[in-house]
């Protein structure tokens, strides 16, 4: 049924060659009027990969949320709130960092930013995902955070497409993608390839270390997005295609938050530190206190850490940037390492 997310720190330029119009893409389907329907919701996602709620997360909740966001902003005098919408300052800067602009780096007030959890464990944020899952969510900690300003019109409109299970091995996770402020299609958002969960990996495989996606993998008939506002919801399948799309709005930031979920029934990746990491094995002490050595094989997926998080690396990179005392999230099958990272929130 379902799926994850991956932010990769990678220079937005690498999806060069993505020549389309996002104000042409086709609207995104509306999943509202099957909340009482499992079975359409099934066949939905079947065909689609996706599901589009509006206007069904709790506006109190969010607020509360959005205020530690606001708080965090606030000493970089970047953003006003006007009602619903985020505006630039007339104070911010004129050019931001690429990266900033492109949505793939957060600022670094919003990395680890300890209110996701208090949001998503809020009784009435937690209500609205056991329902439009059908289960009571078990999250995964990678949950992302972003404030995407304006950007360089001369820049491709979208971001980094790319299929999050390709860079996560050994769990099923889906995604949740919710906009915190409006984010009309002139500020950008979420772009999903509507059906193309189910054609496998676009990824070039020969390409490492980031395996982009080549532009011509993805028919552009194929994007959909919309006008988000607070309160919408984007659940998509780890397989589905998707992307950010460049701010092109001149006044406003488009800020969101998305987070993993394991699929119900599945066990949620090991998330601990390292104790020790060589070429051969690593060792961690997970949150239970005890310690687990697994070893990497052929098939291990390991990634880089901080701004390589991104990139794939071998097994004998693991030990120059794994150091003791560094959180990792690691799933396995029996003592095999299958994937490798360190939490993203």
């Amino acid at each position: 049924m379902m799926n994850d997310a991956v932010s990769t720190e990678l220079d937005a330029n690498s999806a060069g060659g993505w020549a389309v119009d996002p104000s042409a893409f086709a609207e995104l389907a509306v999943h509202n009027a099957l909340l009482n329907d499992r079975t359409a919701l099934e066949a939905e996602w079947e065909r689609r990969g996706y599901w589009y709620f509006k206007g069904v997360l709790d506006h109190d909740a969010l607020d509360t949320f959005r205020a530690h966001v606001l708080d965090a902003l606030r000493p970089l005098d970047v953003v006003e709130q006007d009602g619903d919408a985020l505006r630039i300052s007339a104070r911010a800067p004129e050019v931001f960092p690429e990266t900033i602009q492109a949505g793939t780096t957060p600022f670094p007030e919003l990395v680890h930013f300890k209110y996701w959890r208090e949001f998503l464990a809020d009784p009435r944020i937690a209500a609205t995902f056991e329902r439009l899952l059908g289960d009571k969510p078990n999250w995964v900690p990678v949950a992302e955070l972003r404030a995407v300003p304006p950007n360089d019109p001369t820049q491709q409109s979208l971001s980094f497409p790319h299929q999050d299970g390709f860079y996560n091995e050994g769990y099923r996770c889906l995604t949740a993608w919710m906009p915190l402020w409006a984010a009309p299609r002139a500020c950008g958002g979420l772009a999903v390839a509507e059906g193309l969960h189910r054609q496998g990996y676009f990824h070039d495989q020969a390409a490492p270390p980031r395996f982009a996606i080549p532009p011509t993998a993805i028919p552009p008939e194929a994007w959909r997005t919309t006008d988000y506002a607070p309160g919408d919801v984007v659940i998509f399948d780890r397989a589905l295609p998707h992307s950010g799309v460049r701010n092109r709005s001149r006044e406003f930031f488009r800020s969101s938050f998305d987070v993993r979920c394991v699929l119900p029934g599945d066990p949620p990746p090991l998330v601990g530190v390292i104790v020790s990491a060589d070429a051969e094995q690593v060792t961690v002490r997970t949150e239970d206190g005890l310690e687990r050595a697994f070893r990497f094989d052929a098939e291990s997926c390991c990634r880089g850490i901080g701004a390589g998080s991104g990139f794939r690396i071998s097994p004998a990179e693991v030990a120059e940037q794994y150091r003791p005392g560094q959180e990792v999230m690691l799933t396995h099958e029996g003592d095999v390492v299958r994937l490798l990272r360190e939490p993203k929130y």
